[in-house]
């Protein structure tokens, strides 16, 4: 049986750039291994990948005093005919005075109702900008849908049952296999604990894919 040869361009010290539509070479190292980039990581070099945060430097926002089902306290939203993949949470609280404190990361059919507007910030620096929308309002001012019902999806939880006073306690979710919201719908993120709201800063990632492309 034959067996067909297979190259690869060398491309490592000069990189190319084709147009769209136009054939291109396979890309290789000079030892010979082909080049093969990752999903994730194609994404966000296609501009495909947009980021929601709340809080800044110095200045945490302060969770509701416990989680309720109606309530967020960030969320992206995209409509009919966009997808939306979670790529990365990050959770840091620099005060936990209350006890019960918990973190939900969410996704549901349907898009959120009210909230401050937030601007999905591209991930890749002066990149195009999102179709998808998005809200951040602390102590859980974003309106979502009841998270009772069965359509809600728990993407990633994390809890710390005590008082953590003023030391840093951090929670980070990377996806091992993506999560797939294809709108109309969202995730968002919860934040809460009994007596005292925690302070804290968070942030999300999540792809952005007009359906056509992946359905």
């Amino acid at each position: 049986m034959a067996i067909a040869e297979i190259q690869v361009r060398v491309n490592q010290d000069a990189p190319r750039a084709a147009g769209e539509e136009i054939y291109i070479d396979i890309k290789g190292s000079k030892r010979g291994e082909m080049c093969v980039v990752d999903f994730f990581t194609q994404m966000y070099l296609e501009q495909r990948a947009y980021s929601v945060r709340i809080g800044s430097v110095s200045a945490p926002v302060t969770s509701d005093v416990a989680i309720t089902t109606l309530e967020a306290d960030m969320c992206a939203d995209v409509v009919n005919g966009l997808t939306l993949i979670p790529t990365y949470f990050n959770f840091a609280a620099n005060l936990m005075t209350g006890t019960a404190n918990e973190v939900g990361f969410k996704s549901v059919g349907s898009a959120s109702t009210a909230g401050t507007v937030f601007v999905p910030v591209p991930l890749y620096v002066g990149g195009v900008a999102a179709l998808s929308t998005a809200r951040a309002q602390a102590t859980g001012n974003c309106t979502v849908a009841d998270d009772a019902v069965t359509t809600t999806r728990e993407i990633a939880a994390w809890a710390n049952g005590i008082a953590a006073g003023a030391y840093a306690t951090t929670y980070v979710y990377k996806p091992r296999l993506p999560h797939i919201v294809n709108g109309a719908g969202g995730v968002y993120v919860q934040v809460g604990a009994t007596t005292t709201g925690c302070q804290y800063f968070a942030a999300f990632e999540y792809i952005e894919l007009r359906t056509a492309n992946i359905d």
